[in-house]
């Protein structure tokens, strides 16, 4: 964990379009109107995760929801602009984060067995997790990875991931 400005002891996954966080916390009236919009309830309060400056504002939390690819909802009910107003195509090349894979946690990756959820999911039209095939005792396995280029952090393949109690893909 490193400080940030506000406080803030890790980075927390802002919604869409905010990337300055000094100026987010102070934009910011803690209204919940972005939380209640969300789709998939993937922008919950922070509580603990920040210093006092960041109590109650809205980060995203993949293991709950995700960032929906195809809405822009927090940034149209955001009074303030702290969460800025984005037309869909704008919102869509938005970098929340970027994916992470844990190789010894992830099942073709640590058992060789098959699973590519978070490739099936990924709502990017291009596929932000890509997989290579390797065989494995005669069988084909497709391993996933992450195109750093292409992945937005929306969230949805550790919200979507199989291995528990920790996910195997996180959004960081």
């Amino acid at each position: 964990f490193k400080s940030r400005a506000g406080g803030a002891k890790k980075r927390l996954i802002r919604p869409p379009g905010v990337n300055n966080e000094r100026e987010f916390l102070n934009k910011c009236i803690r209204c919940g109107n972005c939380m209640r919009v969300c789709p998939t309830n993937g922008l919950q309060p922070v509580i603990f995760e920040s210093s006092l400056t960041g109590i109650w504002t809205p980060h995203l939390v993949p293991e709950i929801g995700y960032c929906e690819y195809n809405c822009n909802l927090c940034g149209n009910v955001c009074p303030t602009g702290a969460i800025p107003k984005l037309n869909l195509a704008q919102k869509k090349e938005q970098k929340l984060g970027l994916a992470y894979i844990d190789k010894n946690i992830c099942i073709p990756w640590s058992q060789n067995k098959e699973c590519i959820v978070c490739e099936e999911h990924c709502p990017v039209p291009k596929k932000a997790i890509k997989t290579y095939d390797e065989v494995f005792e005669g069988k084909k396995i497709q391993k996933p990875y992450v195109d750093v280029s292409l992945c937005v952090g929306c969230g949805i393949c550790q919200n979507k991931c199989p291995t528990r109690p920790i996910r195997a893909i996180h959004v960081k």
